[in-house]
């Protein structure tokens, strides 16, 4: 088994902590616009669906793509570590705390 020696600094390892703690919050942000806006358009959708006269022709609510989580390399930030995973953790916290 090989030895290693590795010289940790603290101020440098918690200013990147810290970093992507920011980073993060910024996102939740944004995303927390985003699951209010989709859930708005899907009860939206779906009393109208309900309103209509005859039948329909796709689903009562839509089925959003989460492309845009992908990241834009035309953007100045790259996207957090586990960006995906994150929205959706939040998306199914932000649902369970409105039931």
């Amino acid at each position: 088994v090989p030895d290693y020696e590795l010289d940790i600094e603290p101020a440098k390892l918690c200013a990147g902590i810290v970093s992507v703690r920011e980073q993060i919050a910024r996102e939740f942000v944004k995303d927390l616009d985003t699951i209010d806006r989709m859930g708005r358009e899907a009860m939206g959708s779906y009393f109208e669906g309900l309103r209509s006269d005859g039948p329909t022709d796709g689903p009562l609510i839509p089925r959003h793509g989460l492309g845009f989580l992908d990241w834009d390399p035309n953007t100045e930030d790259a996207p957090s570590p586990l960006r995906k995973g994150n929205f959706d953790l939040l998306k199914l916290l932000a649902t369970q705390e409105s039931v």
